[in-house]
């Protein structure tokens, strides 16, 4: 379906900037978030790397605020694109 969509040149951009970020000389992580939500933020939000884990389908907006947050305060994720969902 991407293939033959207008999807095709959302995706086309976003490897591109992945690309550019991944070859530039700084600290960096490319969150990618599932589903988002207005709903409060709930239990701490989950990540992993592209599959090393079942993610859930959902995270709220608040939820992935507080891990990007915490990323950066805490140092984690520094040069890795983990998916993060809610638990």
């Amino acid at each position: 379906m991407v293939k033959v969509s207008n999807v095709k040149a959302g995706f086309e951009d976003h490897h591109g900037v992945d690309q550019v970020v991944r070859a530039s000389g700084t600290d960096w992580t490319l969150a990618r978030a599932v589903a988002l939500s207005n709903k409060p933020a709930g239990a701490p939000p989950r990540a992993a790397e592209a599959g090393t884990d079942k993610p859930g389908m959902r995270i709220s907006r608040a939820g992935l605020a507080d891990f990007l947050v915490d990323t950066v305060e805490q140092g984690t994720w520094i040069r890795k694109a983990p998916l993060v969902w809610s638990a």
